[in-house]
């Protein structure tokens, strides 16, 4: 009986350190409509990535890290002389941006569609806890501006590439063609 009172008393104590620990961590994570989406970004090798879809691979082995055929790329763009496509993988929207035409052509850039209207300031958090340090640069077109001032935020994530996030489409991150 004394066994089994000691036993009951250290499993209490374990249960409410764990219950203490858990409270002080913070208020629990909200949920997104795009958290799964966000899980997705991580850094490989230095690269951006995100599904196991990495900046710099070619467009076959695009492929064989989605385990599906993609579309035909559309191209090449006006701005940047690249080609896009849009596709979908395990229900998330996504577009590639290629540089070319061929099975060979690199990886460019991943863009993820978010709902429109998003919580910018939400997303940001999540992929700065997901890709470390990303610094916000300052927009060429309004320079006084503030980042929370701005509609579109573009940050530099070291020497991997950017994150361009627009509140109407979702981001894109690699080496990123805007204007």
């Amino acid at each position: 009986m004394q066994h089994h009172r000691q036993s009951l008393a250290v499993l209490l104590v374990a249960t409410l350190t764990l219950f203490t620990a858990a409270c002080a961590s913070g208020p629990p994570r909200r949920t997104t409509p795009y958290d799964d989406a966000l899980r997705q970004v991580h850094l490989r090798g230095g690269a951006l990535a995100w599904g196991g879809v990495e900046v710099g691979m070619t467009f076959a082995q695009v492929e064989r890290a989605l385990g599906q055929r993609l579309p035909v790329p559309d191209g090449p763009g006006e701005l940047c002389g690249d080609y896009h496509l849009l596709t979908d993988v395990r229900g998330q929207q996504i577009s590639l941006t290629f540089r070319g035409p061929t099975q060979s052509a690199r990886l460019r850039d991943v863009g993820v569609r978010l709902p429109a209207g998003f919580d910018m300031d939400a997303v940001v958090d999540a992929l700065r806890a997901r890709l470390g340090d990303m610094e916000w640069v300052p927009s060429r077109h309004q320079p006084r501006a503030r980042e929370h001032e701005l509609r579109n935020r573009l940050y530099r994530v070291g020497e991997a590439g950017v994150v361009f996030l627009n509140p109407d489409g979702g981001f894109q991150m690699g080496d990123v063609c805007i204007d």
